[in-house]
């Protein structure tokens, strides 16, 4: 019974070969057909070509490096280390909204030019080539709501031209010469020829199409792509598919541009509120050294001292080691009073915190830096995505909790570094007691000078600070260095000869032949009933 099923399977196997051999002609009529209709979109068809460049990303080099005098005490504030590149953070940055709709506004690229003949069968856009540009007012892509055409007709020095929005017709206009101008319900439009204008001859049609920038980005969203080779790399690999690789080469040139011009930005902004913040200390600071300046003053007129410090020499030469240890932990002191007052004002809320703590407490020093590190990321998507958004409010809460621990932490450390002030005074204070050959005058005009040195090394340790973030503001390499400039690959992405072959063999050669003779005895039926 097996035997007798399986042969009847090799029959009907059987004939079904022979059914299609029998038909061979289909087959190759199918194939020829299928061919001349691959071959002619082969030609037909706009290539589309893939354009790249690399970059690496490199590191903040400016003028600056501290150019403190004091470098044990000024290295233990104020952050000036460099810090590693997160290179999906800048790729992502790269291929943000906000970046690109500088580089659609900036190569006007809310406007395609689209040259067309034989009845329109076949099209080309015209980047930099078009015969007629098109000028409107600079704020109209900003709040542009429609898609608007033009069609533009040229005829022997006569223009017609039909607009629509959203396609639909808004009007027909018509000028007599250009360049020229038509009111339309969204605005004044103006017309030129441009230097191409006599390639075209007399008569041609160029369709317009104007779009707004918002629109234009998110058509464009998908054709610039930013990738990295690694996560550990400082390498960025983008790419624009495009059927003109001058308009991907403009494109990438200007991604690069436009990033770089923000890094610079947003190094300017962060370093004038730095400036404007150690500015207004430079301001309390200095009246505290004049105050202290003239409180000597005042003490030597009203002791008639003449050279107090000759007077001092022994006590300063056997209190010295105690004496610096007590400045270094009284200007610490203060510089850590001036971090916290920066920290509590609201106008720095959402500012990157331009100091560090003591190299030694590197538990606050890790906090600062990753605080700024979400603060840095929650700008960025503000700047993209805008405020009103989950993300920016999660990063809010975010920033606002580890606002807080700092601030506590801060003031954990302003305690203790009071308590070595205080412990240090009173061990001061005990040697002191020890030496009575020291007149009460001298110990007197030593505290004074403590205090004159004292607002001598924070105000010293700010103008210092002042011109290294200036310096440091100035970068000599842009942060973007183009490794390789971008180019475009020969052999086209579309349309591809392999994949058009392949489809003519099994379409043609296959799928159509063997529909067109199993359907054949259906067709006869029906033509019979």
């Amino acid at each position: 019974m097996e035997e007798q099923k399986n042969k009847t399977e090799l029959e009907l196997i059987k004939e079904l070969l022979l059914n299609w051999l029998r038909h061979w002609y289909y087959f190759v009529i199918s194939f020829i057909i299928c061919a001349v209709i691959g071959y002619a979109y082969f030609k037909v068809k706009t290539p589309v070509y893939s354009t790249v460049s690399k970059l690496i990303v490199e590191p903040d080099q400016g003028l600056g490096g501290s150019i403190s005098r004091s470098p044990s005490l000024m290295s233990s504030f104020f952050g000036g280390g460099g810090s590693g590149v997160n290179i999906e953070d800048e790729s992502n940055k790269m291929g943000s909204y906000g970046s690109l709709i500088k580089v659609i506004s900036r190569l006007r690229l809310n406007n395609e030019f689209i040259f067309s003949e034989y009845g329109g069968l076949w099209k080309k856009e015209l980047y930099k080539q078009s015969p007629v540009n098109i000028s409107y007012s600079p704020a109209m892509p900003d709040t542009l709501s429609a898609y608007l055409t033009f069609d533009f007709a040229a005829q022997h020095g006569k223009y017609k031209i039909t607009m629509k929005a959203n396609q639909e017709k808004v009007g027909n206009y018509e000028l007599s010469s250009l360049p020229g101008k038509i009111q339309t319900p969204y605005g004044e439009f103006g017309f030129e020829q441009t230097p191409t204008y006599a390639l075209y001859g007399n008569s041609f049609k160029l369709k317009i199409n104007v779009l707004s920038y918002d629109l234009q980005t998110q058509l464009y969203k998908d054709m610039v792509v930013v990738d990295f080779p690694k996560k550990s790399s400082d390498i960025l690999l983008l790419e624009v598919v495009s059927p003109d690789p001058r308009k991907a080469v403009d494109i990438l040139n200007e991604v690069t541009q436009v990033y770089n011009e923000e890094w610079v930005n947003d190094k300017d902004i962060v370093a004038k509120k730095t400036i404007d913040y150690i500015e207004s200390r430079l301001v309390v600071t200095k009246e505290s050294l004049e105050m202290a300046d003239e409180n000597i003053r005042k003490f030597k007129k009203e002791n008639n001292l003449t050279d107090p410090v000759v007077d001092a020499t022994v006590f300063l030469e056997r209190t010295g080691d105690l004496e610096g240890k007590l400045l270094e932990a009284q200007t610490q002191l203060k510089i850590t009073d001036i971090i916290d007052d920066f920290m509590s004002d609201p106008r720095n809320e959402y500012v990157p915190i331009p100091f560090s703590l003591s190299v030694t407490d590197q538990t606050m020093a890790e906090a600062i830096v990753a605080y700024n590190e979400v603060l840095a990321e929650r700008n960025e998507t503000v700047e993209s995505s805008g405020e009103q958004t989950t993300a920016v409010t999660s990063l809010n809460n975010q920033i606002k909790l580890r606002r807080q621990n700092i601030m506590q932490s801060l003031e954990n450390v302003k305690k203790g570094m009071q308590i070595m002030v205080n412990d240090l005074e009173k061990k001061e204070s005990e040697f002191t007691r020890k030496i009575g050959s020291i007149p009460s005058v001298e110990k007197e005009y030593v505290k004074l000078k403590r205090e004159q040195e004292l607002q001598l090394t924070v105000f010293t340790y700010l103008l210092e600070k002042r011109e290294e973030t200036l310096v440091k503001a100035v970068s000599l390499m842009p942060r973007l260095k183009v490794i390789d400039k971008p180019h475009t690959v020969i052999t086209p992405i579309s349309p591809n000869l392999m994949k058009i072959a392949l489809g003519v063999v099994f379409l043609g050669g296959i799928i159509l032949p063997i529909s067109a003779i199993s359907l054949k005895p259906y067709l006869r039926r029906s033509r019979k009933k």
